[in-house]
């Protein structure tokens, strides 16, 4: 039996009752990363939503382990885009100035400027004497696969080419040094966590571009035959360890699903399949669209569009047996 999604042939109200027209946008200023907390029953990290260390949330987003977002081109040059952007197809979860994001924020505590940490998120700054505390430990993307992409039917490096992901750290204000292209057991390690900023500075930036040729960063390189919906996988890491000394474990496995010159509405059922055929829960897929797409609507919703996608999932599965 071989599971097939093709997701143009979702039923019509199960995609109805997933998109709903947005009514405002989504915006993120400078600092776009993961926010990421500690399980003291798994003994792992947790990915959450992706927010802007801008306004330092001072809540708990959703766990979330699916990130739906836009490839958008910059020249480099033309404002409103930063002035060290080089010229290439970067990921776009912010809608502001800069031209990429995904780091990672591992919490804090808003309101101690000089320690502890946001209730709930189970790091510990300071002497903890139970929890791990992140001064000097070092965070890493391990990249779990080259970039895949969608075929129709399911995600397929056949179906990517030769097209590839370029990940990189910098601080957005210059060219970016530190790089690293996606591939199985490849990983894009940050430097060690302050102690001194800690508990005040406490994220790491990071980005994504395509190199279309599998070399080339530069937009000519990824012509309309790169056009499509995209999968990289990965998983976050640490040298933290706890007060007991034992190793913090990796995060599950998170997904970065990526639309260039196609709609986010087909993006995310895609990524909807995705995730019901990895036993993720819908309402652990974060879309971050551009201000004119479509956005998902309450829970609610998007607890019904669960439910009509297993079943489809389940027709599809006999039909294909």
């Amino acid at each position: 039996m071989r599971l097939v999604f093709r997701f143009r042939s979702l039923p019509a109200a199960v995609a109805a009752c997933l998109f709903v027209p947005a009514a405002a946008a989504v915006s993120f200023g400078h600092g776009v990363e993961y926010q990421l907390t500690f399980d003291p029953v798994g003994g792992k990290i947790q990915t959450r939503q992706i927010v802007s260390t801008d306004t330092r949330p001072v809540t708990l987003t959703a766990l979330t382990r699916i990130y739906v977002m836009p490839f958008e081109v910059a020249d480099g040059t033309t404002p409103p885009l930063h002035p060290a952007a080089q010229a290439a197809w970067y990921s776009k979860p912010d809608i502001t100035e800069y031209p990429s994001g995904n780091g990672l924020c591992y919490q804090w505590d808003a309101t101690s400027p000089t320690g502890g940490q946001l209730a709930g998120t189970n790091w510990s700054w300071k002497d903890s004497s139970s929890l791990p505390n992140l001064a000097g430990t070092v965070f890493t993307y391990r990249f779990t696969d080259r970039v895949l992409k969608w075929d129709g039917s399911q995600f397929t490096a056949a179906a990517a080419g030769a097209t590839q992901l370029q990940a990189f750290r910098g601080d957005a204000t210059t060219v970016p040094t530190v790089l690293v292209t996606t591939a199985s057991g490849s990983s894009l390690a940050y430097s060690a966590v302050s102690a001194v900023t800690q508990s005040t500075n406490p994220h790491s930036n990071a980005g994504f571009r395509l190199l279309g040729d599998g070399t080339s960063f530069a937009p000519s390189a990824a012509g309309v035959g790169t056009d499509g919906i995209y999968l990289q996988g990965m998983q976050v890491t640490t040298t933290a360890t706890t007060a007991g000394g034992l190793a913090v474990g990796a995060s599950d496995p998170a997904y970065m699903v990526f639309y260039k010159d196609t709609s986010f509405a087909d993006a995310y059922a895609v990524a909807a399949a995705f995730a019901t055929s990895q036993s993720i829960p819908l309402n652990q897929i974060q879309s971050v669209p551009e201000p004119t797409t479509l956005a998902l609507v309450g829970s609610g919703t998007i607890v019904a569009a669960a439910a009509g996608l297993r079943r489809w999932m389940r027709h599809r599965i006999i039909s294909q047996s």
